[in-house]
């Protein structure tokens, strides 16, 4: 049995934070942990989150966090290196099985360094829509074809890669399409495979690349020509990175 362990920055999330810890201890999956990142909540949530962290598959950590990208390093510094890494948002909530899947997946394929999954997304007051991935892998084709294959709450990459390659804390907004461009760089991308089912609900009301969609866009397409190789793809990238550089 694979250790799965779920990083989870939080910041002033008491409306939805007891739903996402919940929706985590109720993994049928035994072998797991949570390290949750918050040192600067003024809502109320740190008095849930001492409550949470009485659980033992529960670690709180409040100490300073730099932002959103040194904020998910802390948690993956604390993880063991011999399992599993996985992301959520504080507002993202685990499908029953989920890290079940996680484990089996790469349990069964050894040679795989990551699994993404498939997702619902869903606004206050409407129904959840499925949202299945558009490629099968993160090659570097595939991610610069469709910049967004999956989101990082969809991801979930063995903890050994992510330790040795952590997020960049110098990236704002597009800090997953960053890493997932640098793993398929370093050879890494058609290693890190699709499971048709879904992983979570995400809450697309609030959402940090939602609410900063036109910055977070050309945030990822300057890193997308940053990785294009020379040619079409690079011309491409060029093109994509003007048409939203002033916008």
């Amino acid at each position: 049995m694979t250790h799965v362990s779920i990083v989870m920055p939080s910041r002033n999330t008491i409306e939805t934070v007891s739903r996402a810890v919940d929706c985590f201890l109720t993994q049928s999956h035994a072998d797991k942990s949570m390290i949750v990142v918050d040192s600067t909540s003024t809502d109320g949530t740190h008095d849930l989150l001492a409550e949470f962290a009485k659980q033992p598959e529960i670690t709180w950590l409040s100490e300073p966090e730099r932002g959103l990208s040194h904020a998910i390093n802390m948690g993956i510094s604390a993880i063991p290196p011999d399992g599993v890494f996985g992301y959520i948002g504080a507002d993202d909530f685990l499908e029953p099985g989920a890290l079940q899947a996680v484990s089996d997946h790469l349990e069964t394929h050894p040679d795989h360094v990551g699994v993404f999954f498939d997702s619902y997304s869903a606004r206050e007051g409407q129904e959840p829509v499925y949202r299945a991935c558009p490629a099968e892998n993160f090659s570097k084709e595939n991610l610069l074809k469709h910049r967004s294959v999956a989101g990082m709450q969809n991801t979930f990459l063995r903890a050994k890669i992510a330790q040795e390659y952590p997020f960049d804390e110098t990236v704002k907004l597009a800090m997953d399409y960053e890493l997932f461009l640098r793993l398929a760089h370093a050879g890494f991308g058609e290693r890190i495979v699709r499971c048709p089912q879904a992983s979570t609900i995400n809450t697309a009301d609030g959402n940090l690349s939602r609410t900063f969609k036109r910055a977070s866009k050309r945030e990822a397409l300057a890193w997308a020509l940053h990785y294009a190789p020379p040619g079409r793809a690079k011309i491409l990238a060029w093109l994509k990175f003007l048409k939203y550089r002033w916008v």
